[in-house]
């Protein structure tokens, strides 16, 4: 997937810096999180049932063009800034 924006409209997009480093902090963050919860099964010692979800995300990732929710999160993360 490949944004084109105009100069103008990268500038309009620029933020201060310590807002741009808060913000990438936050996604680094809540990437941490999203895979302690994907996790969690695997450390509870449920092997079967996290396999199994991990084999329909996977399912679900390879059948969609754009990535299936993973996508759509980084799409809207991309949109938001």
């Amino acid at each position: 997937m490949t944004c084109v924006f105009s100069q103008a409209e990268s500038e309009d997009r620029q933020v201060h810096p310590k807002l741009g480093k808060y913000k990438q902090r936050r996604r680094e963050v809540q990437c941490a999180v999203n895979l302690v919860e994907k996790l969690q099964l695997y450390v509870e010692g449920k092997t079967e049932e996290f396999e199994a979800a991990a084999r329909a995300e996977a399912l679900e990732l390879s059948q969609s063009p754009l990535g299936g929710k993973c996508g759509v999160m980084y799409r809207y993360c991309v949109w938001r800034g």
